[in-house]
């Protein structure tokens, strides 16, 4: 298989475990891992660079949400609010069973 399509396939398994776990972190790795694989499927650079292409990417999206995090709030909100049902319901208290 070829490695950039690891690297977006990678990627698009960190994007699905971010809706599943949503905390808005693994939606900058999964990103730049598919941006690393997009290049690695372009040019084909050395195991160094590619590891430099991945963490750029990755202190890049980490970066531009701390300066903008009120852009970053919109996709949050919206991928949050598709697991609010679920989230509410593994937060409530277990009923306590009454005896008799």
């Amino acid at each position: 298989m070829e490695p950039g399509l690891i690297w977006i396939l990678a990627g698009l398994l960190l994007l699905a475990a971010e809706l599943a776990l949503p905390g808005i972190f693994l939606l900058w790795v999964g990103l730049a891992a598919i941006g690393t694989g997009i290049l690695v499927l372009a040019v084909l650079p050395p195991f160094e660079a590619v590891v430099a292409i991945f963490l750029a990417l990755l202190a890049g999206g980490v970066m531009l949400a701390l300066d903008h995090p009120n852009a970053i709030h919109g996709l949050r909100f919206s991928v949050s609010v598709s697991f609010s049902g679920l989230r509410r319901a593994l937060s409530r208290r277990p009923r306590r069973l009454q005896t008799n």
